[in-house]
């Protein structure tokens, strides 16, 4: 079974084709309003054979496409939370006004007299684009450049088109439209090995849809939902070492470039039907906790680009993702409550919060340069949300820090005593957020984790506390009964801390443990001195302290010259 792709939304509305549209004022027409031309071209086109044009020289004019449905972007309506999809070519942008006298502007209206304005490009700027084919994608609830006659009505838009205005001579056409569409992005159902290369195919194949939800420049415009909620059969989506890109779109609102999406325009949604699962992959697992050849999916800096698969409700749906890499995922990553899931071999990078939802496991991953915000709007949240049943092993905290807040490693919501295990934490600005309005936070740190018992390393915004507990133990083994052990502060005459009094013993056992929280507030090395009547003394000196459990095999010598 293959994949269904579709619009997830109203879909194509016009064409640009003279197969099934035509040219004149009424609906379901193309046409010019203004001083050039209008006509359908086989030179220059995107999707099928042909598309519409116009030539405009020293002239300006609309073109536009007459639709037949009112379309309400408003709350209730038709296309509400919908965006508008429109392919233009301008070859001559050199020859336009510039972008202060709207040179080149996306045009809807309720009318041809009554509508909205959002300027695209101007000979002195053009953002960038070159003038060849590109999707604008436009949120029609979007504060406009310029309006005229009252505004478009969002609520009745039947006018969708191009504004041009040129300042210099132009020879033949240079102002063409393809497909119009509008809708939220793809919903996908079926099952592929190689989903995301099929869904770029498929929306790309020009010879037949130009839908602009993925473009030439490699990047997705909207929301792509992997499952449904109606879905009749099982969906089944993974693939391996993709670069899936979110892209930006934006317009002149006179005084600078804006996006003209919302800023939950883009995302990846997981659903799935009470009957019939969803199972979405990425990657290839290595061994039990790791993984290769994994997809990087990264967002833009305008919008909160996120994943969520929180919606999940069949207990066989999951989510396995193995080396998959989120870059300015703003909006955050959300698993779902499932112990079949898994995020193995993972980078969570200039990201919102990663939420695991509950139970998904988690090995051997990074996160770093967390973009969360907890309050205020500063990044002052953290990389990770801790669930009551969070599964999580083996990761690293990673500068997770801002120039004028404090972002935190992992937040915990809910006062109890918990373990880490192996997770570490470097370079970030603070390491816990703990939110809780009451109660004590109680961490028992193993496995090598390095957590700071050190109240200023943290945030409280409760009335409670937070204790890290990591106790190690550094074995002495061959130790000759009776020994005196002291273990100091390295070059210090100071005795080490300890968690009991074994940092010193009067007479020992033919082993000693030494027991102690990591990390050590002050110092990072110890000496260990070993005295014995009869035996040389032992001085062991700057030896590191470890994040885990050792054990350290004790010589003592014959003092040949003790006299008893």
């Amino acid at each position: 079974m293959a994949l269904t792709i579709a619009w997830e939304g109203i879909g194509v509305i016009a064409n640009a084709s003279s197969t099934t549209e035509s040219i004149g004022v009424g609906t379901n027409q193309w046409n010019e309003d203004g001083s050039g031309t209008d006509s359908w071209t086989t030179d220059t086109f995107l999707q099928g054979g042909e598309c519409f044009a116009g030539a405009y020289s020293n002239k300006s004019g609309q073109q536009y496409y007459r639709t037949s449905t009112a379309y309400n972007f408003g709350s209730g309506g038709n296309a509400e939370g919908q965006l508008l999809y429109v392919w233009v070519n301008c070859p001559t942008i050199g020859l336009l006004q510039n972008k202060a006298t709207k040179g080149l502007a996306i045009r809807i209206g309720t009318s041809l007299s009554a509508y909205n304005e959002y300027t695209v490009a101007g000979s002195d700027d053009s953002n960038g684009w070159l003038g060849d084919w590109k999707c604008f994608v436009i949120d029609p609830t979007k504060t406009a450049t310029a309006t005229a006659g009252g505004g478009a009505t969002i609520t009745n838009i039947n006018y969708i088109g191009v504004w041009i205005d040129t300042s210099a001579i132009a020879r033949g056409d240079n102002i063409f439209m393809d497909t119009i569409a509008i809708g939220k992005g793809l919903r996908v159902t079926g099952t592929s090995t190689t989903g995301w290369q099929d869904i770029k195919d498929y929306v790309s194949t020009y010879a037949t849809r130009a839908w602009g939800v993925y473009d030439a420049r490699e990047k997705f415009f909207g929301k792509i939902y992997v499952g449904s909620t109606t879905q009749t059969a099982i969906t089944q989506f993974s693939d391996t070492g993709q670069t899936i890109q979110f892209g930006d779109c934006e317009y002149w609102n006179g005084s600078a470039w804006v996006s003209s999406l919302p800023v939950t325009a883009h995302g990846i949604v997981i659903e799935d039907a009470t009957g019939f699962r969803t199972e979405f992959k990425d990657g290839v697992i290595v061994g039990t906790d790791n993984g290769r050849a994994g997809s990087t999916f990264s967002g833009n800096s305008n919008e909160n680009v996120s994943f969520d698969a929180s919606g999940l409700t069949n207990a066989a749906s999951f989510v396995k993702m193995y080396a998959t890499t989120f870059k300015r995922f703003k909006g955050g990553i959300k698993l779902h409550n499932d112990a079949d899931s898994e995020f193995f071999g993972g980078v969570i990078t200039t990201s919102g919060q990663f939420d695991p939802a509950g139970a998904p496991s988690i090995r051997n991953c990074i996160f770093s340069a967390t973009t969360d915000s907890y309050s205020g709007g500063l990044i002052n949240g953290a990389a990770l949300l801790w669930n009551s049943n969070t599964d999580i092993q083996d990761c690293q905290f990673i500068a997770n820090v801002d120039a004028t807040s404090n972002p935190h490693g992992i937040e915990h919501p809910a006062a109890g005593s918990i373990t880490y295990t192996g997770l570490t934490f470097s370079g970030n600005d603070k390491q816990i957020l703990f939110t809780a309005a009451s109660g004590d936070l109680n961490i028992t740190a193993t496995g090598g984790t390095n957590a700071s018992n050190t109240i200023t390393d943290h945030t409280v915004i409760g009335t409670g506390t937070i204790t890290v507990s990591n106790p190690i133990t550094l074995t002495l083994t061959d130790v000759i009964a009776g020994s005196e052990i002291h273990i100091l502060k390295a070059d210090t005459i100071l005795t080490a801390d300890a968690t009991d009094t074994s940092a010193y013993i009067s007479s020992s056992g033919t082993s000693h443990a030494y027991n102690y929280n990591y990390p050590p507030s002050g110092y990072t090395e110890v000496d260990i001195h070993i005295v014995k009547p009869g035996y040389e003394v032992v001085q062991l000196e700057n030896i590191p302290v470890s994040a885990l459990n050792q054990s350290v095999k004790i010589n003592q010598q014959t003092d040949r010259n003790y006299v008893a």
